[in-house]
């Protein structure tokens, strides 16, 4: 078997493009069942998969042909892992910024706030799809515009339109104050 490997390995090496394809085809379901069984979703299994050959391609010339599997093994743990840790970053840092955002006692506090929650709601809802779902993928999921625009099949220009009218939509919908605004539709909206 690994004498298989050998001569895709030194395609790879060489920069053939057939023998990466190769390569491809002998792992990429196995890859993709690796990521189903680790909990993710088929689109970021999907993901992950695209990662772990895009880092084979970038690392071809370090391929060992006598322990390639588990390389790519080890390179899509790596990716899932480091997308949990970066989902429980945000988790944490959203439910830190909530606690600043709920009411400390009284009624008019709650009642302020609560108005407040209705309105950033109302402004969202209000939002195009398109808009609602790149802003979300930007601002809750931690994604590029880059990673948007690809995941999207959009130009990066288009992504940054999106964000930049959302975020036109919530100054016009509860006010110019910038800081106070990015704070309430982080806050609010995780």
């Amino acid at each position: 078997m690994a004498d298989d490997y050998h001569e895709i390995i030194k395609g790879i090496r060489e920069g053939n493009t057939s023998a990466f394809k190769e390569l491809y085809l002998k792992f990429h379901k196995k890859i993709y069942g690796f990521c189903i069984n680790n909990g993710q979703s088929h689109p970021d299994a999907e993901e992950v998969l695209q990662e772990v050959f895009l880092k084979i391609w970038a690392r071809r010339h370090k391929l060992d042909p006598d322990n390639v599997q588990s390389y790519i093994f080890s390179i899509a743990k790596n990716i899932i892992v480091d997308k949990y840790r970066k989902l429980v970053k945000m988790r944490a840092a959203s439910e830190y910024q909530i606690l600043f955002m709920e009411p400390e006692n009284g009624t008019e506090n709650t009642v302020i706030y609560n108005e407040l929650k209705e309105e950033i709601q109302k402004t969202f809802d209000a939002m195009p799809e398109m808009r609602k779902l790149i802003f979300q993928m930007s601002r809750f999921k931690g994604y590029s515009n880059k990673e948007i625009a690809a995941e999207l099949g959009i130009s990066i220009r288009t992504v940054e339109n999106h964000i930049a009218k959302a975020i036109q939509n919530f100054r016009s919908d509860l006010g110019q104050s910038s800081a106070v605004l990015a704070f309430l539709v982080v806050a609010y909206l995780v």
